[in-house]
């Protein structure tokens, strides 16, 4: 019975007010502020609407989460540095300025559909040591003007068969130009980019959302999926560098209690 209907009951005689006393409530905001069990378990700050809306604070498990009700969308700040975004719809990032992205490490990038990179004056691409361009149909360069292609050392073209129409003029200038003379240096192919299987979610009608393992192929090391997901505040394999050894306190802290000390690891 909804609160309206009470009102109406009471309003046409129908109820008694002494009959609608309270004795429990429907699911409201909650707030719960638990500082945790005697062995230091559940120490949390967590905030929730009626509908499911949720951030959490947990002391306990050093991390931080935000929840969509509908388990569409969460976020989480783990205990060794991980951010966690995860979207059943999409991610949108815009800024009419620079958007500036930097990894000490790598960068892996899959996309279940396309890629598509647009820029409307220069688009770069440098590699220091080794630069490869794979597909596994066709491959096309074009441009409206000129393609051109230079190497420092020696340049080796290799196909199963080719064609090359050059126009009004095909110019070739060596010191020396052999045709179907001594073999040309063979090329090879780049090594493709390795598939990893990580675990995914899909929904089951009897059980719900449940965990489907290695059901993700992907080249990216690590992907948050829909709730539930079996990798919350875990971290990958990197560390952040500390000073070693026992550093001073910083000047005007509070002094170390006796018998205690500080190691940065």
């Amino acid at each position: 019975m909804t609160p309206n209907d009470i009102r109406q009951k009471i309003q046409n005689n129908e109820l008694k007010p002494a009959d609608a006393q309270v004795i429990g409530r429907m699911g409201g905001h909650t707030l719960v502020m638990d500082d945790g069990d005697l062995e230091g378990k559940n120490a949390l700050f967590r905030l929730r609407t009626p509908k499911g809306h949720q951030i959490t604070m947990n002391d306990s498990g050093n991390f931080f989460y935000i929840t969509h009700a509908n388990g569409q969308t969460w976020l989480e700040f783990g205990q060794e540095g991980t951010v966690d975004i995860f979207s059943t719809n999409s991610v949108n990032i815009r800024t009419q300025g620079d958007i500036n992205m930097h990894a000490d490490r790598d960068i892996n990038m899959f996309a279940g559909g396309n890629i598509q990179v647009k820029s409307t004056k220069r688009t770069t691409i440098e590699a220091v040591t080794e630069l490869n361009i794979s597909a596994q149909k066709d491959l096309k360069i074009y441009s409206k003007a000129t393609i051109g292609i230079k190497s420092d050392g020696t340049m080796a073209l290799q196909s199963a068969g080719g064609s090359w129409a050059g126009g009004s003029a095909l110019k070739f200038t060596a010191g020396g130009i052999d045709l179907n003379g001594p073999a040309a240096p063979s090329v090879s192919a780049p090594s493709p980019i390795a598939t990893v299987e990580l675990d995914d979610t899909k929904f089951s009608s009897s059980k719900g959302w449940e965990v489907d393992s290695n059901a993700l192929k992907t080249i990216v090391p690590r992907a948050p999926t829909h709730e539930p997901y079996p990798y919350h505040n875990k971290g990958v394999d990197v560390k952040v560098k500390f000073e070693s050894g026992q550093p001073s306190p910083p000047p005007g802290s509070t002094p170390m209690p006796a018998g205690w000390s500080a190691t940065a690891q």
